[in-house]
């Protein structure tokens, strides 16, 4: 979802541009209503106005496309966090997105904020249709032309549509799309970051597939670009090696996931509250055959120093009660960053995790990876 942090930008931005009220046809107007209604925390009367000052400033011919931007994710935003008129926005943004492509491709930035809207419009709409997909490819197509063909950026989007395209099964496999992601990864020299990270997203990818040991094979390719003492590398060489201990784990190999947990853990100065490394296969709703009604349940437990889950006791809060002993028993396979001061990791306690037995449609693999 779009943050509600840039609607409030784009409204400070938009009451700034543009002509006075006398001669702006009303849609600063309208963007100040907007604000209003939502510091009411009335969603409905914020996207009317919303939606007005996108349509009276695309009359006026949107003279800033960076307020005709801002206008559109106003519209998108308030229309996802308060769940309305979804076909109406995803009709507006449309219409901003046809007068960006006009300009040409100078306008390649704006356009990939606009389809990731659209993106968003159509998935909480339950439209995983191709329309989506569409959004998808259209990204691809306007990070080429912001950055160009070999930038990093557009490797993370051939991976992020190959990984659509994998969710939705019926939708086949972007085969070009991952190649040429691997391509731009090679091309980029050893000190790169970008490498081991577009190396990361594929392993990924992989992941998500089930297919574990060629994940397994990027990640350990990815750790020969990055180490834990180079401050600039330290982050991406957590991410990697956070991913790696659930490859590895996935793959049954519980002592080398461990001991890749260990080494994070040892690598780990300060961490003022635990951080999930990955939710460990199998995922709590991955194997529940819960059909009839929809089942909850919460996980209490503790993290110990060694970043496993203790203490651990199961709530059934709705639905079937034995998820939650099931749920319960998944906890055990999860692994954290725990609390570490000065160097020293400790025990926190009073933590809990919900879930759901009931299996989102973009997910088919029911992990999730960070």
């Amino acid at each position: 979802m779009i943050s509600t942090k840039i609607v409030l930008l784009s409204l400070m931005l938009g009451a700034s541009a543009g002509t006075s009220l006398n001669t702006d046809n009303g849609w600063k107007a309208a963007n100040q209503a907007m604000g209003k209604a939502m510091e009411a925390d009335n969603g409905k009367a914020a996207y009317g106005h919303g939606l007005e000052a996108l349509r009276l400033y695309m009359k006026a011919g949107a003279p800033s496309e960076q307020t005709l931007v801002n206008l559109a994710i106003n519209v998108a935003d308030i229309s996802l966090n308060w769940q309305l008129e979804m076909e109406t926005s995803i009709r507006e943004i449309k219409k901003v997105l046809t007068h960006l492509e006009a300009k040409g491709p100078e306008t390649a930035m704006n356009r990939i904020y606009l389809h990731n809207a659209l993106i968003s419009l159509g998935k909480y709409h339950g439209k995983w249709d191709q329309e989506v997909q569409n959004n998808y490819l259209a990204i691809v197509s306007a990070t080429q032309q912001a950055y160009g063909s070999n930038h990093p950026a557009v490797a993370y989007a051939h991976v992020e549509y190959a990984r659509f395209l994998q969710r939705m099964i019926t939708r086949g496999v972007a085969t070009k799309n991952l190649e040429a992601a691997q391509q731009i990864a090679d091309g980029l020299g050893p000190d790169n970051i970008n490498r081991p990270a577009i190396l990361r997203m594929l392993a990924m990818y992989h992941m998500e597939g089930r297919r574990y040991a060629k994940a397994v094979q990027l990640l350990e390719e990815a750790l020969g670009y990055v180490s834990p003492t180079n401050e600039k590398q330290a982050e991406t060489w957590r991410q990697v090696m956070g991913t790696l201990a659930a490859g590895y784990a996935r793959r049954g190999e519980w002592q080398q996931a461990d001991a890749t947990v260990a080494q994070i853990i040892a690598n780990t100065k300060e961490n003022k509250e635990p951080v999930a490394l990955v939710a460990w296969s199998p995922d709590p709703l991955e194997d529940w055959n819960e059909r009839t009604f929809v089942t909850f349940a919460k996980a209490h437990y503790d993290i110990g120093p060694d970043g496993r889950a203790t203490n651990i006791r199961g709530e059934a809060v709705e639905g079937n009660p034995q998820y939650a002993s099931y749920v319960a028993d998944a906890m055990k396979k999860w692994r954290w960053v725990p609390v570490v001061r000065n160097g020293t990791p400790e025990l926190s306690t009073g933590h809990s995790q919900g879930f759901r037995a009931t299996r989102e449609r973009e997910a088919t693999t029911g992990s999730r990876l960070p």
